[in-house]
C-alpha cells in the first residue's frame, strides 16, 4: 500500500461537498456496482446500490445546511485499483454541540475514476462487550 493524494484529494471534496450543499459531487464519487454500500451511524442506516446510496448522500447534504466538517486524521491508501481512506471528523451544525464521527471508505478503480464501493460513518461510543485491546493513547 502507497499513500494517496488522489484518494485524498477525493475525501476532502467530499467534506467540502457535504459542507457547501453540492450534491453533484455525489454521482461521481460513488461506484455504480450493485455492491455499492453505505453505512450509517443508526442502525437502520444501511443503504446498498448506487440508487440507494446517492438518493440518501444527496437528501443528508439538503439537510445540511450550515454544517461544518473538520477532518484531523485523514488518511488514504492505494494499491492497484483498490484503496481506502479513513478520518475522524468533529461535525457542528447550528450552535449544537460538537459530534466526532469516525469515517471509512473503500474505493475501487473504474473507468480511470476512484469511485467509493463501501462507505461506514460511526461514532464511537464505549466498547460494551469489553473484550478488544485498549484504546489508542
Amino acid at each position: 500500500m502507497q499513500e494517496s493524494a488522489e484518494i485524498r484529494g477525493l475525501m476532502e471534496q467530499f467534506r467540502r461537498a457535504m459542507e457547501t450543499g453540492d450534491t453533484q459531487f455525489v454521482d461521481s464519487i460513488f461506484s455504480r456496482h450493485a455492491g455499492v454500500l453505505a453505512i450509517g451511524t443508526d442502525a437502520e442506516e444501511w443503504w446498498e446500490g448506487y440508487q440507494a446510496v446517492t438518493d440518501v448522500f444527496k437528501t443528508q447534504i439538503r439537510r445540511a445546511h450550515g454544517l461544518s466538517i473538520n477532518s484531523s486524521s485523514l488518511q488514504a491508501f492505494a494499491r492497484g485499483d483498490v484503496g481506502w481512506a479513513a478520518d475522524e471528523l468533529l461535525v457542528r451544525r447550528y450552535g449544537l454541540a460538537p459530534v466526532p464521527l469516525r469515517l471509512t471508505a473503500v474505493f475501487q478503480r473504474e473507468a480511470g475514476r476512484w469511485r467509493i464501493v463501501q462507505y461506514h460513518v460511526s461514532i464511537g461510543v464505549v466498547n460494551e462487550l469489553d473484550i478488544g485491546p485498549p484504546a489508542r493513547p
